[in-house]
């Protein structure tokens, strides 16, 4: 018990200082770039604005996501409550029915 107490101290001094070296150097930058920006040297929305072509990826992706949900939607109201396959099987019926495990084959050469 007490070497793992031992061994444990460096790392919570350890984590300690990494704490209050992140706060600073937080506080730090973020005082620099706004006193910068008031100064002129840099332009923080410049900073701030997103990448146009990730805005783009962005906007694609969005657009797909609602293309898809409007599928699924539509696809629910077709199937309501037909919850079966081609051979009318239910769908509680499929989840019972046993699984074949899928073998590889070789072709023989004729």
């Amino acid at each position: 018990m007490i070497q793992r107490i031992i061994d444990n101290v460096p790392l919570i001094i350890e984590h300690e200082l990494n704490k209050k070296f992140s706060t600073r150097i937080r506080n730090k930058l973020i005082h620099t770039i706004f006193k910068d920006s008031h100064s002129g040297r840099v332009n923080l929305e410049e900073l701030l604005n997103e990448d146009p072509i990730i805005a783009l990826r962005r906007t694609d992706l969005e657009d797909r996501i609602s293309r898809l949900s409007k599928i699924k939607t539509k696809l629910d109201q077709f199937w309501g409550d037909r919850n079966f396959d081609l051979e009318g099987n239910s769908a509680s019926e499929l989840l019972a029915l046993p699984v074949e495990p899928v073998t590889a084959t070789k072709k023989k050469k004729k």
